[in-house]
C-alpha cells in the first residue's frame, strides 16, 4: 500500500522567522532589511529559482553596503527550525507516512533548515518547482511530481484555498501543534 503523503509549509509551521534576526546580526534597520531582501523582486526571482543564491546575496550586500558572506550568514538566520516542529516530521516519518516540504523558499534557507531536519526530499520547494505560493501553478507543478495529492499544512489561508481548489485536503494552523492536529483529523496520527 502506498503511503499517505504530508506535505508541510515552513514558515509558520515547522519554522518561526524572524526577519530581525538579519538586522541585528548586521547591525541594521529592519527597514533597512526590507528593502535590501524585498524590494527590486529578487526575492521573487530566487524564490521560484529564476535568480541563484549568489546572485540573490550581491544584490542584497550591494543594497546594505556590506560583505557578501555577511549577509548570506544573516539571511540564513532569518529561520530557525523549532524542535516540535522536527519531532512532528520524525513522528510522521516515524508512522510511516511519506512527508515532503511544499514552502516558498529559496536555497539558502533551504540548507540552513535542511541540516535542522530528518532527511527530507528537498525537490518541492517553490525554487525547484519554479512557482510559488500561492499561484496554482506550484500546486500542479508539485501533484505531478508527487504523483498523488498530500494532506497539506500551511499558515496562510491564501496558499490553503490555492490548493483546495485543485482538490488538495489543506488545512491552515499555526505552529506544529495545530498541524499535528490536523494530521490528526485526516486519521493521519494518533490522538494523544
Amino acid at each position: 500500500m502506498t503511503p499517505a503523503i504530508v506535505a508541510f509549509d515552513l514558515g509558520g509551521v515547522i519554522v518561526d522567522v524572524d526577519h530581525g534576526a538579519a538586522a541585528r546580526a548586521l547591525g541594521v534597520s529592519l527597514d533597512d532589511i526590507e528593502g535590501a531582501f524585498f524590494s527590486g523582486g529578487i526575492h521573487d526571482a530566487v524564490t521560484v529559482g529564476a535568480l541563484d543564491a549568489a546572485g540573490f546575496v550581491a544584490a542584497a550586500a550591494a543594497a546594505l553596503g556590506r560583505d557578501a558572506a555577511a549577509v548570506a550568514a544573516a539571511w540564513a538566520a532569518i529561520v530557525e527550525v523549532r524542535a516540535d516542529g522536527r519531532a512532528l516530521i520524525e513522528e510522521c516519518l516515524a508512522a510511516g507516512l511519506r512527508v515532503v516540504l511544499w514552502s516558498n523558499t529559496d536555497p539558502i534557507h533551504l540548507a540552513r533548515m535542511a541540516r535542522a531536519l530528518p532527511p527530507l526530499p528537498l525537490e518541492h520547494v517553490s525554487f525547484a518547482l519554479g512557482a510559488q505560493k500561492p499561484d496554482p501553478e506550484f500546486f500542479r507543478r508539485g501533484l505531478a511530481r508527487l504523483g498523488a495529492a498530500p494532506v497539506f499544512v500551511d499558515d496562510r489561508a491564501d496558499n490553503v484555498a490555492a490548493a483546495r481548489a485543485l482538490g488538495v485536503r489543506a488545512h491552515q494552523v499555526q505552529g506544529p501543534a495545530e498541524a499535528r492536529a490536523a494530521l490528526v483529523q485526516e486519521g493521519l496520527l494518533p490522538v494523544l
